[in-house]
Order: structure tokens, then sequence, then C-alpha cells
């Protein structure tokens, strides 16, 4: 679930924390993403593994710029997501 939702425009905060630099994170965004994936590890402990980060992958979404989100999905996958 959650590589379908990296796909399609939802990044996962590993993923983004890997492209920080490239993707020009604030300090405050680094900071989210750490707590996103946090959070996330914390959660796997009590709920279902795939369902953890699928969640995780929406809520980092909300994070990123749209510009952000753009040159993560051509940096992760290839090419410009299609809108």
């Amino acid at each position: 679930l959650a590589f379908s939702a990296d796909q399609n425009g939802y990044p996962g905060p590993l993923h983004v924390l890997e492209l920080k630099d490239r993707l020009r994170l604030t300090a405050e965004q680094e900071t989210r993403m750490r707590v996103l994936f946090e959070a996330m590890l914390a959660e796997t402990a009590r709920a279902e593994v795939r369902l953890a980060h699928l969640l995780t992958h929406l809520r980092t979404r909300d994070v990123l710029t749209e510009a952000q989100r753009q040159t993560y999905h051509q940096l992760r996958w290839g090419a410009p997501k299609n809108p």
C-alpha cells in the first residue's frame, strides 16, 4: 500500500529525509519528517505495519510544498507526476 501511495504522490518520510538536500527541506520540515518517521515506528508496535506505513505516507505529503512533491516524484520515479 505504501509503495502505491509513494508512486501516486504520497511520499514516505524516510525517503524524503534521504532526499532532504535535493528537496531543499526547511529545518521545520526536516523535524516534522523525523517526527512522522518516529511516530510510524512507534505505531507499528501497536498496529499492523502496512496500515501504519500507508498512514505515514498520507501525513508526509501534507508537510511538503507542491514543488517539493513534484521534485520528490521525479527523483524517486524518474518522471514528473501526472496531474
